[in-house]
Formats: C-alpha cells, sequence, structure tokens
C-alpha cells in the first residue's frame, strides 16, 4: 500500500515480478497506529529494577503519534514464525501519544499489575522481539528487533526514537524515557593514572600512564585530527596526527601512553599524548576535528596504583574500578562473567575451487578456552571447534553469490556470542582481473567534517570525487590523489563549509 509507512515490515510482501506495471500484491491496508519497538536491554548490574526488586530483561514501546493506541489485539513474541501470538498485552491495554511503555521481558507474568506487565517468555541475551498485531485472525509483525549481545550495561534500539533503520547499541540505557545515542561512537573506556608494576611503554619501557578509546560501532574510525586533553578549558591540547596510523576497528581499542611525549609517535607504534594524568583526580577529553565538539570525556577522582577505573562492560556509561587492567581488550570486573565478544568479521572473496581459510576468534577475558559452532551457512563450510578457524573448501561448481555464514562462541559459563559475515563466490575471471566495487559506509559529520568509510580491497587503488551540486554540468572534483587501499576499510575525512556535498568514490583499475 503506498500510502503507508515504507519501513513498516508489514507492508512488504512476496509476489510475481511485474517489472513496469503495478505490484502485484499491492492492496489497501488498515492503517497502523505509530507504535515501535524502540528499546531492549537483557542484562544490567545497576539499571531499573521491577516491582519485585529483579533487575530483569525489558524492552520498551514507543508511541511517537498524537493519539493513544489501544493495545487489544497486540502481542509480543521472542521469534518472528513459530508462535506469534506468544504474550498478549493486557485487556484494556493502552500506549498514550509519546509514551514510552517499558514491558519485562522476564518470563514471570504472575508478576504483572494494571501498571507493570510481564511477558510470559524471557529474553536471551540476545535474540529476536516481535510486536504483532492480528488482523483479520492472521498475526502480522508490526515491528521487530533482532539484537546481538549488547553486554552488561547496555541497552540495543532506536537512535533517534522510532526509527527502525538506525538500531545500534546504546550506551547510556533509558527505560521509559527518549534514547541517547551517540553520533561518533568514540567513548574513553578505561585508564589508569598510577602505573608502578603495569604495562611498560614499549617505546622507552617506562612504566607511563595510559588510557585506552573504544569504538562501539561497526566500522573502523580513524583518530587523524581528532584532539586530546587533560584540561577541560583547553580543548585543543594534543592534536592526533592524521597519518592513517592511529584508527580503532569497529568494536575495537586503541591505546594511547598519557607521558606528555609525543615524540615518540612512529609507525607501528601506540599513540603518545601531550600531557599526563593526575593520580589524585583528573580529566580526560576526546574533541572533534573543529576543536569544540566534546565526543566524551571523563572526570576522576583519586585513583589508586596498578587499579584502572573503566566502563562496563565496554562503552557503558557505568564506570567501575577493576583490579586487573585490560589496556587494549575488553573490560571486565570481579564476580562477573563477562561473555565472549566476536569482532567484525568483513566480507570475504573466493572463487570455485578455491580453499578458503579465515581466523574467526571471539575475545573472553574471564575464559582459557571458547567452543565455536557453525550456526548456518553451506554444508561444505567447517569451523574448527576449539579455535574458530574457518575452512571451506570451495566446490568447482558452486555458483557465484554472496553466501551468510552464522558462528557462535561458547565460553565454559554458557554464554555466547554471534557473528556473521557474508562469503562471496565470484567467477574466476571476474575476482583475477577486478575488484569488487567501493561501498560507502558510515558516514558522520560532527560540526562540518564529513567523515565516512569505504569498504575497499587491499592493493587496489581508489579515487574520491566530491561536489556541491547534483546535475549534467556540476563538476566532480577530486578530494585528494588517489590511494591504494591497505586493508578492507579505509576512512575518508573533509571539511565541509558549504550547505551540502556529495561525494562518489571510484575503483580505479
Amino acid at each position: 500500500d503506498i500510502l503507508q509507512d515504507n519501513s513498516r515490515v508489514r507492508n512488504w510482501a512476496y509476489g510475481a515480478p511485474t517489472p513496469g506495471a503495478p505490484n502485484s500484491v499491492a492492496a489497501t491496508l488498515p492503517a497502523l497506529g505509530p507504535i515501535w519497538l524502540n528499546e531492549v536491554q537483557t542484562e544490567t548490574l545497576v539499571g531499573p529494577a521491577d516491582g519485585a526488586g529483579d533487575r530483569d530483561p525489558w524492552v520498551e514501546l514507543f508511541n511517537n503519534g498524537t493519539t493513544p493506541i489501544n493495545l487489544a489485539g497486540f502481542f509480543l513474541a521472542d521469534n518472528y514464525s513459530s508462535n506469534l501470538t506468544q504474550w498478549a498485552f493486557p485487556a484494556g491495554a493502552t500506549i498514550a501519544p509519546g509514551e514510552y511503555k517499558v514491558v519485562w521481558a522476564d518470563g514471570e507474568p504472575g508478576e504483572s499489575t494494571a501498571s507493570e506487565w510481564h511477558t510470559s517468555f524471557r529474553l536471551d541475551y540476545g535474540g529476536t522481539v516481535a510486536l504483532v498485531r492480528v488482523l483479520s485472525g492472521q498475526p502480522e509483525i508490526v515491528d521487530y528487533l533482532t539484537f546481538p549481545v549488547p553486554g552488561a550495561n547496555v541497552s540495543y534500539g532506536d537512535f533517534p526514537d522510532a526509527q527502525a533503520v538506525f538500531r545500534s547499541r546504546l550506551f547510556h540505557p533509558t527505560a521509559g524515557s527518549t534514547n541517547l545515542g551517540h553520533t561518533v561512537p568514540l567513548l574513553i573506556n578505561e585508564w589508569l593514572a598510577r602505573n608502578t608494576i603495569g604495562l611498560r611503554d614499549p617505546a622507552d619501557s617506562q612504566l607511563d600512564d595510559w588510557l585506552e578509546i573504544y569504538n562501539g560501532g561497526t566500522s573502523p574510525i580513524d583518530l587523524g585530527n581528532y584532539y586530546m586533553t587533560d584540561d577541560v578549558a583547553s580543548p585543543r591540547k594534543y592534536r592526533i596526527p592524521n597519518n592513517g596510523q592511529y584508527v580503532v576497528p569497529p568494536r575495537g581499542f586503541l591505546l594511547a601512553w598519557a607521558d606528555d611525549t609525543p615524540t615518540q609517535n612512529a609507525a607501528g607504534r601506540d599513540l603518545h599524548v601531550r600531557f599526563r594524568l593526575g593520580g589524585n583526580s583528573g580529566y580526560i577529553g576526546l574533541v572533534a576535528p573543529d576543536g569544540q565538539t566534546v565526543i566524551d570525556q571523563i572526570t576522576y577522582g583519586l585513583q589508586t596504583n596498578d587499579v584502572s577505573q573503566g566502563r562496563y562492560s565496554d562503552g557503558a556509561s557505568q564506570i567501575y574500578y577493576t583490579l586487573r587492567p585490560t589496556p587494549g581488550s575488553m573490560n571486565t570486573i570481579a564476580g562477573v562473567n563477562t561473555p565472549p565478544q566476536f569482532p567484525v568479521i568483513p566480507q570475504q572473496f573466493a572463487v570455485p575451487g578455491q580453499r578458503l581459510l579465515v581466523t574467526i576468534r571471539a575475545s573472553d577475558p574471564d575464559q582459557v578456552s571458547l567452543a565455536y559452532a557453525l550456526v548456518s551457512g553451506p554444508s561444505t563450510v567447517e569451523v574448527n571447534p576449539s579455535n574458530g578457524l574457518l575452512r571451506w573448501i570451495v566446490p568447482t561448481n558452486q555458483p557465484p553469490g554472496d553466501y551468510f555464514i552464522t558462528i557462535k562462541a561458547t565460553d565454559n559459563a554458557g554464554r555466547t556470542d554471534t557473528t556473521s559475515f557474508t562469503i562471496s563466490i565470484r567467477s574466476a575471471v571476474t575476482i583475477s582481473t577486478l575488484a569488487p566495487p567501493p561501498v560507502i559506509q558510515t558516514i558522520t559529520a560532527p560540526a562540518g567534517q564529513a567523515t565516512f568509510t569505504i569498504a575497499t580491497t587491499p592493493g587496489h587503488t581508489y579515487r574520491v570525487s566530491y561536489t556541491d551540486e547534483l546535475g549534467s554540468t556540476a563538476p566532480w572534483i577530486p578530494l585528494d590523489q588517489d590511494f591504494v587501499a591497505a586493508g578492507p576499510y579505509a576512512s575518508i575525512s573533509d571539511f565541509v563549509t558549504t550547505p551540502r556535498r556529495f561525494y562518489r568514490v571510484y575503483l580505479v583499475e
């Protein structure tokens, strides 16, 4: 129905191909109120508790309309197919205009009251949740949310509210209120201001102060031209070199030595900044290339020798002391099992007959070993259960196409994480003569600096051009010199002073 919101899953259906003619499944659908699955949290150490005092999983619904919505005939489910009417909203339930309604997805329906609702199912650490309505006797999915394991004290949802296209981990959960997100998902994640017996700076073997930057997004971010400071009144104290060496990988870390010796910066070394950390108290700020916009900041108090302070889980707004510093890796705290975490796996390419090997290892600071398993993929794909090595001897008759792979890692306590990626099978002729087209991925523009990430093929040459007006006569101007990709991603930045700008990326063969 072209009159309905096309971001709604219920407005799409399979049908016979009709090129140049109306869709075969086109229909007039009844109007649907603007109700959305807005946020979900499955694990918290300090977050909201239900009426019984339990910090259980919850899901938040949001009515971004101007009238109340009657929830009669609506359901929640933890799946998309087998039991869509799993839990019915209570009789007489409504959601007011602008209301953020929290529903406890804890499998304890007996705890429900007139104002506090509890579902008959309990959400797993990562999984699915569907908002369902019964129409003409048939259940239809109104909204759905597939969420990875967010981590303790982290939620997952829409930012901005009610924008289902833009869903990500939210490092400041907001049960029952508007979601808070990060346009640039860089966070000061851990710091050690009194280092007496810990990690030594490889540049000079000194026991220097250090801090760690975490990228909570799904694409790499180049810190070139960003600023770091220990003085709130001096946001431009140290400008990070823009030389491509200080890129924070997705869901990864960058270690910086706060030793006041930036002259030690060199290829292959960690970042060194022009200040030290105060042991009694201090401030750390990360500032955008405009020198004004604060990306993240931390104010801390008295520190203890060889005890770091940081966010748990990584990126979360909650800060803890940790007896075991983890520079450049996942944070952990005593008494809490941290689940395994996969890195972001880029798309892989192969040809029929090729022996493809991909090392896929999850991190887990609590465990000595992890067990790996293939969840889905072609039957001829193998995953080593002890080390995560994926092997695929691609059959010589394997049809070209994209093959979706999902792998699970399980720790000794039964906590799991999954990762999914694509293996693209190309014909031998195509893959030997032409790299896949570049793909523009994450785009941000804090304070006039446009930054976007390109999916690239190492060893191939790329060109970026721009124009401020689209049209047949508008010239496309090279942004900089052509460059050769060194890895699967490249980060491009441009300072923009015009109201709008358009970019093109070319693969130069």
